[in-house]
C-alpha cells in the first residue's frame, strides 16, 4: 500500500531519491516552493511503511514549534494515523527532554525573557551605562551572550561589539552567576549541557543513540555549532543523518546560525549522498531566474540550477523607497489594487454591527486555506495596524478563533489586546508576510481577504 501511495504522489526524480533514501548520511538543497517539507513527511512514511524501521527511533528536529506541529501534523494526515510515536519536537524542546531526564530539570527553571531584561537592565543601570535605546541595547547584547555560548567560544577571545571587551565579560560573568543562583537555564545552556552530557557520560549518549537511530533535521542552514556537535555525536556510528535545507537562505547568523556548517557537511560526512530539488513550484518562472541571477552572485554557496514549473508570467519589478514606512505603503496599496481588480468585495466591509455567526462564515467561505492572503486594519490600544499574512489548512482554525475573538456583538470590534492576540497567532501559526503600517490612534476593523 505504502508503495502505491508514493508512486501516485508524482514525484519528481531528486524528491524520489530523497525519499527512498534509507541508510546513511544524506544532504537535501531544498529551495523555496521546492516540496521539502512534503519530501520529509514523505521519507518519515516509506522508513516506517516500506523499510520497518520502528516509529519511535526516527528524530524530526526543526527550528519553530509551529513548524514541528504542522510537520507533525502533515505526516499524521498522509499515515492515516491518530498518533505516533516518531519524536517530532525543536532542538531546544529535545535537548531539554535530555536533560529533564538526567538531571530532573523542570520547565519553571527555564528563564523568562522578561526577567534577564530586568536583570541586565540593573546591571547596566549600576555600571553607568548610558543606551540611547535601552530595548534594542539590551536585545543586542543578550544576542552577543547567546552567540558566545552557542559557538562555545572563549570568552576572553571574545570581543563585544556593544561594549568595550572587558565590561561586556563582566556582565557575561554576571549573568552566568546569577542564572546559577537561581538556579535557572537559558535555551543556550540547554544545548551547552547536552554537549557536556553526552560527552561525560558515555551510558546516557548511548541510550539516546539506541534511541534515536534516525535524524531527520529541516532548515538545517540555521544551524549553529553546539547543536551540529551534539547531533554528530547523538548521529554516530550509524550516521543515519538525513539534513534538508538551502545555504542561500541563511539569515540567522546574528543570533549564531552557520551556513557553513552545511557547506561542509560533506567533509564530515565523505560518504554522504547530495540531492537537489531543482524545481520551484511555487513561483513562476521570471521570479526563479531573477533570484538565481541574483544569488548568484555569492561566491561561498552551493551552485544551484532551479527551473520553475509554472511559466513566465508578469516581469519581476524592482523599487527602492526612501523608508520603511513608504515601503509597507506601497504594499498594501498593491493588495488593494489587486482587490479591487478581482472585484472580491467580501468581506472587505466594516464588520462593526454586523452578527457574529454571519461574519465567522463569511471569513470561512471567502478565505480559501492555501494560498489565501488575509489583511486586516483596525486600531487597538492606542495603534493603529494594518497588515497582512498568509496561512495554510492547518491554521485556519487558529485565524478563525482569532477573528471570532476580535468581534464585539454589542457594538463593533474593539478589544483589549487585538494587537498582542495578532501578533502571537502570526509568529506562533501562519507565514508572516509583516506589519504594514502602526501608528497612534481604538480598534475599529475590517477584515480583507486577497486571492
Amino acid at each position: 500500500m505504502s508503495m502505491n501511495v508514493i508512486k501516485n504522489t508524482n514525484m519528481t526524480p531528486p524528491q524520489t531519491e530523497a525519499v527512498f533514501h534509507k541508510d546513511g548520511p544524506m544532504m537535501v538543497l531544498a529551495g523555496p516552493g521546492s516540496g521539502k517539507t512534503f519530501v520529509l513527511t514523505q521519507r518519515i512514511h516509506k522508513l516506517i511503511s516500506d523499510y520497518k524501521v520502528d516509529p519511535g527511533n526516527i528524530l524530526v528536529v526543526t527550528f519553530t514549534r509551529a513548524a514541528a506541529l504542522e510537520m507533525k501534523a502533515r505526516y499524521l494526515k498522509l499515515s492515516k494515523e491518530a498518533s505516533t510515536t516518531v519524536s517530532f519536537g525543536t532542538f531546544h524542546s529535545v535537548f531539554f527532554k535530555i536533560l529533564k531526564l538526567a538531571y530532573g530539570y523542570r520547565a519553571e527553571q527555564i528563564v523568562r525573557d522578561d526577567a534577564r531584561y530586568g536583570f541586565l537592565k540593573e546591571l547596566l543601570k549600576a555600571k553607568q551605562v548610558v543606551m540611547e535605546d535601552e530595548k534594542e541595547f539590551i536585545g543586542g547584547l543578550l544576542s552577543e551572550i547567546s552567540l558566545v555560548k552557542s559557538e562555545m567560544m572563549n570568552l576572553e577571545h571574545y570581543y563585544s561589539t556593544s561594549l568595550d571587551a572587558e565590561l561586556f565579560r563582566s556582565i557575561y560573568r554576571a549573568y552566568v552567576a546569577w542564572m546559577n543562583e537561581n538556579h535557572l537555564i537559558d535555551f543556550d545552556d540547554m544545548q551547552s549541557l547536552c554537549f557536556e552530557l553526552f560527552k561525560e557520560r558515555k551510558d546516557i549518549l548511548g541510550a539516546w543513540r539506541k534511541r534515536y537511530q534516525y535524524i531527520l533535521i529541516d532548515e538545517f542552514q540555521d544551524i549553529c555549532r553546539v547543536q551540529y556537535e551534539v547531533v554528530r555525536m547523538l548521529a554516530a556510528p550509524l550516521n543515519n543523518l538525513f539534513i534538508v535545507g538551502d545555504d542561500d537562505q541563511s539569515i540567522y547568523h546574528f543570533r549564531g546560525a552557520r551556513p557553513e556548517i552545511m557547506l561542509g557537511f560533506e567533509k564530515d560526512y565523505p560518504n554522504c549522498k547530495k540531492v537537489l530539488l531543482d524545481v520551484n513550484f511555487r513561483c513562476d518562472a521570471n521570479v526563479v531566474d531573477a533570484s538565481l541571477l541574483l544569488i548568484g552572485k555569492n561566491k561561498t554557496r552551493f551552485d544551484k540550477k532551479i527551473r520553475a514549473h509554472r511559466p513566465a508570467k508578469n516581469p519581476v519589478l524592482v523599487r527602492t523607497f526612501a523608508t520603511e514606512d513608504k515601503q509597507y505603503e506601497h504594499v498594501a496599496a498593491c493588495l488593494r489594487k489587486q482587490m479591487e481588480a478581482q472585484e472580491k468585495e467580501t468581506p472587505v466591509e466594516s464588520i462593526m454591527g454586523k452578527d457574529k455567526e454571519q461574519f465567522v462564515k463569511d471569513i470561512n467561505k471567502n478565505v480559501q486555506p492555501v494560498h489565501d492572503v488575509v489583511y486586516f486594519k483596525g486600531q487597538s490600544d492606542g495603534v493603529e495596524v494594518e497588515c497582512a499574512f498568509q496561512f495554510t489548512d492547518e491554521f485556519h482554525e487558529n485565524v478563525l478563533g482569532f477573528c471570532n475573538n476580535i468581534y464585539n456583538s454589542e457594538g463593533g470590534t474593539h478589544i483589549t489586546g487585538f494587537k498582542t492576540q495578532f501578533t502571537t497567532i502570526i509568529n506562533s501559526d501562519a507565514r508572516e508576510l509583516g506589519i504594514l503600517k502602526e501608528k497612534d490612534a481604538n480598534f475599529t476593523g475590517a477584515a480583507v481577504r486577497s486571492g
